[in-house]
């Protein structure tokens, strides 16, 4: 396991360790820390938020899945709205490494779940490589974000990445937050497990595809009546783009909830879009070995 303890001078209080114990056990925990709770945290540590959010990266790096790195990375996200969200890599087993999810897209992807307008700084306990530099630049446009690594270094995301490649090279004139809903709807009627389909309906809607214009979204049904949902996410070097599924289960890992108890998943997309998610969904549907059913759903914009 990689090195994920804070030093001393990080090391959370034991009355902050046992606060953060009571709120993930929650039956509602998500990987965020809302903001309220955020406030109680720093008045028992009376330590800067920096120093708060290098503390929590051991709580972050352990929800990593690293099935074949066992290399374990956290991410500490604070939101202009005062909420934490912890983000965590994820690696599908005897499937290309380019179904991983790394730790800051982990993160990004839980702070757009839920709404977040902008992130002012993101912790990590390991430095972020050129893949999620790029990936960030589609929610700091202007590359002023700041990071810390871990405990030895503090730079704002465009010392990390000089002469970036950004949105509005591709004449983007909006970045990821605050996420935008827009109008879609099924193009087929289906009354069967209509919840799951919504809610993958609802997360295509809000996804953020500026380049491709195909949004889509995911949702994943657990054994326990609860639904993990992801939208995709798009970078405007293309690669780096978060696909719904990776962004589902984002939100799976980060409650808490096993991967063995998937009961049947949805992947909602655009009806005759540039690109699609299915094949790709698949493969690592087939790497999570689940028997669960997946179904596809198209939608089309609604006028």
């Amino acid at each position: 396991m990689a090195d994920i303890k804070s030093s001393s001078k990080y090391a959370l209080t034991e009355p902050v360790l046992k606060l953060l114990g009571e709120h993930e056990k929650q039956p509602s925990f998500s990987g965020i820390l809302d903001s309220a709770l955020v406030q109680t945290m720093l008045k028992l540590e009376g330590k800067p938020i920096e120093d708060l959010l290098v503390g929590l990266l051991p709580r972050a790096a352990s929800r990593a899945v690293v099935p074949i790195s066992n290399y374990y990375v956290g991410a500490v996200l604070l939101g202009a709205s005062g909420c934490v969200y912890f983000g965590s890599n994820f690696e599908v087993p005897g499937q290309g490494l380019g179904c991983s999810i790394h730790a800051e897209q982990s993160g990004f992807a839980n702070a757009f779940a839920h709404d977040e307008t902008e992130v002012k700084i993101v912790a990590v306990n390991a430095a972020p490589c050129g893949h999620c530099r790029q990936f960030m630049t589609e929610f700091s446009l202007d590359v002023s974000m700041k990071i810390i690594i871990k405990e030895t270094a503090e730079m704002t995301l465009g010392e990390f990445l000089p002469e970036h490649f950004g949105p509005a090279h591709l004449g983007n004139k909006h970045g990821a937050l605050p996420p935008v809903q827009s109008g879609l709807t099924f193009v087929e009627s289906d009354s069967s497990n209509s919840k799951l389909k919504q809610a993958a309906l609802n997360a295509a809607a809000k996804s953020y595809a500026p380049y491709s214009n195909s949004p889509s979204g995911f949702a994943i049904l657990m054994n326990s009546g609860r639904i993990h949902s992801g939208s995709y996410i798009e970078s405007v070097a293309y690669n780096p783009s978060l696909p719904p599924l990776q962004s589902a289960l984002v939100s799976l890992v980060q409650s808490g909830d096993s991967l063995t108890e998937i009961a049947g998943c949805v992947l909602v997309e655009l009806e005759g879009a540039n690109i699609t998610q299915q094949d790709l969904s698949r493969v690592v549907l087939k790497g999570l070995g689940t028997a669960a059913p997946f179904s596809v759903v198209l939608a089309r914009k609604s006028s």
